[in-house]
């Protein structure tokens, strides 16, 4: 049992050491990100006040060293510094943007990312107007203050927006509360100040005052698709981003189903069902909330169902029958055709002709005959059975097949060609 509980502690040191790994080796990807903030004085001043800046990392207080920027460009002599960036004697060149950026040597990042700026003005005049970090945030507060050089007391101090009076009074500072879209616009103020017989007013130079929503609608959507299956994974996601960044503002997600929490709220904006049952199937939404400004958004709701999964239906593929067809092979004779077999041959008007016509097969041996048409002899006919022009030319061989008594293409008295002089007849009428 001893050696059961040493292995078991062991076991337990050894996951709570790689959990501790993992997260250091989480917190090192995490991208650093360094922040500037006013230290003494204001980021609204006056010529010849004085106001200094402190450069910081959160999370990580110590081992760093500074870089200075203004507009992006690096400050001469502020490089590798400490995290104290002062101003003295300030005069209006110097208003502008203001950032920072922390570097260091050893483990974990070498280097962050540049800090959010911080805009310092400095007033040339008497009286300035001083108004928080733009743009500010919908639904939250705003206080403007006027300010005079040297800090008299005042006697009057009157608030305009777009040169509409606001607030005419002796205290400096105008406070808006659940500001709206139409708080935006140009503020300035007008103090005045004095002493018995010597008074004085001046008015300070207008500043835009903008105003956003701080967080997007938060949307959720179930990656894996509605309905979900049983006994598979289902994966709810919350998408929402921050629209005006602070330093140090962090979003932390809290998911709902039927109005009752799933896990502790934290930073990953999904939330995963690795089985889902009957039990998981209800209403979802899910909440944003950011952390310092208890500033907090639902999402939309998500009716989701759970359904069994269908069985995979088999596909029986198709089967085209096969027919079987039939050849025959015809074998063709090469030896020369029996001239004794072969039918009568007529001229091609003679099938068309209305003419009681009498045809007489002739035999290859009858060379001559009784009757007064001329007639060919078997060599004569394979002549022209081979000619075919011969058979449609029948102005010059209709006398070599028509044995018509009534329609002779030639006279009675032509006398009957023998068989060479017939060949040289039928030879010229091929050349014409």
């Amino acid at each position: 049992m001893a050696a059961m509980a040493a292995m078991a502690a062991q076991a337990l040191l050894l996951l709570l050491v790689c959990a501790a790994g993992a997260r250091t080796a989480l917190l090192q990807e995490e991208p650093l990100r360094a922040e500037v903030r006013v230290m003494h004085g204001d980021s609204e001043l006056f010529v010849g006040d004085r106001v200094t800046l402190r450069c910081s990392v959160p999370g990580h207080p110590s081992g760093w060293s500074y870089n200075w920027y203004k507009a992006g460009v690096p400050l001469v002599g502020y490089s590798n510094t400490g995290s104290m960036y002062t101003l003295r004697a300030a005069s209006p060149l110097q208003s502008g943007p203001y950032a920072c950026q922390g570097q260091r040597r050893g483990t974990g990042p070498q280097r962050t990312q540049l800090s959010p700026p911080l805009y310092v003005r400095v007033c040339g005049g008497w009286v300035s107007l001083q108004a928080p970090l733009q743009p500010v945030i919908l639904g939250r507060e705003m206080t403007l203050s006027c300010r005079v050089r040297g800090n008299p007391r005042l006697e009057e101090v009157v608030f305009y927006k777009d040169g509409r009076e606001l607030q005419r009074r002796p205290h400096p500072q105008l406070h808006l509360s659940r500001l709206s879209y139409q708080d935006e616009g140009a503020y300035w103020c007008r103090a005045s100040w004095g002493q018995q017989w010597r008074w004085s007013s001046a008015q300070s130079p207008a500043v835009q005052v903008s105003v956003k929503e701080m967080l997007t609608e938060p949307v959720l959507e179930v990656l894996t698709g509605v309905p979900a299956l049983r006994g598979r994974e289902m994966i709810l996601s919350c998408s929402a981003q921050l629209i005006v960044a602070r330093p140090g503002l962090r979003l932390r997600y809290s998911f709902r189903r039927n109005g009752h929490r799933l896990a502790v709220d934290s930073s990953e904006d999904t939330h995963t069902v690795l089985q889902a049952d009957r039990r998981d199937a209800g209403d979802y939404q899910c909440k944003v909330t950011v952390d310092g400004l208890g500033l907090a958004k639902w999402s939309n709701s998500v009716q989701v169902e759970v359904m069994d999964e269908e069985p995979v239906k088999t596909e029986v593929p198709h089967v085209t029958p096969t027919v079987a067809v039939e050849t025959q092979t015809v074998e063709l004779s090469s030896s020369p055709p029996n001239w004794t077999e072969l039918p009568p041959l007529a001229p091609d008007w003679a099938e068309s002709s209305s003419l009681d016509t009498d045809w007489t097969e002739l035999s290859p041996l009858d060379t001559e005959t009784e009757d007064t048409h001329p007639v060919l002899s078997a060599r004569d006919a394979e002549d022209v059975f081979n000619d075919t022009e011969s058979l449609s030319t029948t102005s010059h061989r209709g006398w070599a097949t028509n044995l018509t008594s009534d329609t002779a293409p030639f006279p009675e008295s032509e006398p009957l060609l023998d068989t060479e002089e017939q060949r040289g007849l039928n030879q010229t009428s091929s050349v014409y």
